[in-house]
C-alpha cells in the first residue's frame, strides 16, 4: 500500500473508486483547505484490511455514513479501527428518491438536478447532525464520510464544505465532476450510465447539475454558511468548522 503519509487528492484504495480528500484547494483569502481532515468517499463495505489500516495512518477518526437504512443493511460498512467513530446519517433515502424518479419517468419532463438534489437540501435536521458528528472529531483528526457511490449526498455535502471553506464555484463544480470518470472504474458502472435513459445527467455528475444546486443555495440562503445557519449550526459551530478545513496558514 501506498504511504499514508502522502498527500493524495484520489486515495489508493482498489475496493472504493471514489474516495479522495477534500485538502489542497485555494480559497478566497488566499488559504487553502487542509489535506488529511476531510475524505468524500464512496462505499467502504469492502475494504481489505491492508486499506483500513492506510486509513487509520491517513488519519481517519471518523466514519460519517450518508445512507439509507436499507442499503446500511445490504452493504454494511467495515469498521476501519476500535477507535474510529461511526455515526449514520440518512441525507436521503434511496427509496424517496426512486420513487419521484419513477413519477417523473412517466412524464415528458426531464429530472431536473433540483428533483433530486434540492430534496437533499431539505434535510436540515440531517445537516445539522452531520456537522455535529465533525465538531465530535479533534481537528487534526480525518472525517471521512460518504454514501452509496459517493456522488449524491456526499456530493453535495462536499460542496458545502468546501464552499463554507472559500473555495469558488467552479472548484466546487469540479470537485463533483471528477465523480463520473471515478466511478468509470467500476464496471458495472458504465453499463448502468448506458442504460440510465432520463436519469443520465444526475447519475453522470454533469457539471450542470451541481452549478445549479450551489447556484440555489446561494440564492436562498446567501451561502453555504447561510444555509447551515438555518440547519441550527451556531456561529461558534461554524467557525470551529472552518478550523477543520482550512489549513493553518
Amino acid at each position: 500500500m501506498k504511504s499514508y503519509e502522502m498527500n493524495w487528492q484520489r486515495l489508493p484504495l482498489t475496493t472504493c473508486a471514489n474516495a479522495r480528500d477534500l485538502g489542497g484547494y485555494p480559497t478566497k483569502d488566499g488559504g487553502q483547505t487542509a489535506w488529511h481532515r476531510f475524505v468524500r468517499s464512496d462505499r467502504i463495505s469492502y475494504l481489505t484490511d491492508e486499506e483500513r489500516a492506510f486509513l487509520y495512518g491517513y488519519g481517519v477518526r471518523m466514519d460519517i455514513d450518508l445512507r439509507g437504512s436499507e442499503e446500511i443493511a445490504e452493504d454494511p460498512d467495515v469498521p476501519i479501527a476500535a477507535d474510529v467513530a461511526y455515526r449514520h446519517v440518512t441525507l436521503l433515502d434511496l427509496n424517496i428518491a426512486d420513487a419521484r424518479m419513477d413519477l417523473l419517468s412517466q412524464t415528458d419532463r426531464e429530472p431536473q438536478a433540483l428533483d433530486f438534489y434540492g430534496t437533499i437540501l431539505e434535510n436540515h435536521a440531517g445537516f445539522l447532525k452531520v456537522v455535529e458528528a465533525i465538531l465530535e472529531t479533534p481537528p487534526e483528526a480525518c472525517v471521512l464520510f460518504h454514501c452509496t457511490e459517493g456522488k449524491d449526498r456526499t456530493g453535495v455535502l462536499a460542496m458545502l464544505l468546501l464552499s463554507l471553506a472559500g473555495v469558488d464555484r467552479l472548484d466546487c463544480i469540479a470537485n463533483y465532476e471528477v465523480t463520473r470518470e471515478n466511478l468509470l472504474r467500476k464496471p458495472y458502472y458504465a453499463e448502468q450510465l448506458e442504460h440510465a435513459g432520463i436519469r443520465r445527467k444526475l447519475m453522470g455528475s454533469d457539471p450542470e447539475t451541481m452549478g445549479v444546486t450551489y447556484d440555489f443555495v446561494m440564492q436562498e440562503y446567501g451561502s453555504a454558511e447561510g444555509y447551515l445557519r438555518a440547519c441550527g449550526v451556531s456561529a461558534d459551530e461554524m467557525a470551529e468548522l472552518r478550523r477543520h478545513l482550512l489549513a493553518e496558514a
